[in-house]
């Protein structure tokens, strides 16, 4: 790998960084973000962007902007919670089958094995 292409991968993943951190930003600030109760029907159906509603509003008059600043709250909490419990799942049968070793590891790599094999399996 050139330095060039060292330089370029390592610029790739700040400017992902300061995004995925500006999101979080986003939305741990929400509340006090968003212009707009984003459920409230505020204004007409279908507006365009404009000064009272950046990006407009949707077909039951709710602010669009208040609506992703929210969403992005939802989105990052679910993934949190997604990967909290895959590394309680994933250490605790780690553990086991790295303490008892042997049968128990064999039947879990089986195991780990057919899940990884599901996806496409099923999309083949």
């Amino acid at each position: 790998m050139s330095l060039a292409t060292m330089n370029r991968s390592r610029w790739r993943v700040w400017v992902g960084a300061g995004i995925l951190l500006a999101i979080g930003v986003v939305a741990v600030f929400a509340p006090w973000l968003a212009p707009h109760d984003p459920w409230a029907l505020l204004g007409p159906p279908m507006a365009p962007p404009g000064q009272a509603y950046l990006l407009g509003t949707d077909l039951l008059g709710r602010d669009l902007l208040s609506g992703l600043i929210h969403g992005a709250r939802v989105s990052l909490l679910i993934g949190l919670a997604s990967s909290a419990c895959a590394i309680l799942i994933g250490g605790s049968l780690g553990a086991v089958a790295g303490y008892f070793g042997g049968r128990v590891d064999h039947a879990a790599m089986r195991i780990t094995e057919f899940f990884q094999v599901i996806p496409s399996f099923l999309f083949a």
